[in-house]
């Protein structure tokens, strides 16, 4: 996973490398952003102040085993 935050907007872009379709959720302290699925794992969004982790799951192994997990990072 690649990411990028813009912290004055709190701005969060993250692509999944190399392209591929892919599910993202932001898990934080008020709970998670399921940012459902996109073909290019391509995600945008604006993330909660304070720590976050990212989880993808690629759709070629749509199960928990294929699951990659960020640790928490802190924003």
């Amino acid at each position: 996973l690649e990411a990028e935050i813009d912290k004055a907007t709190r701005e969060l872009t993250i692509q999944v490398i190399p392209p591929q379709p892919a599910s993202l959720d932001i898990r934080h302290a008020e709970g998670t952003i399921d940012l459902g699925r996109d073909e290019y794992g391509f995600f945008h969004t604006t993330v909660p102040i304070g720590s976050i982790s990212l989880r993808c799951v690629p759709a070629a192994g749509a199960d928990a085993e294929q699951a990659v997990a960020t640790s928490w990072l802190a924003l």
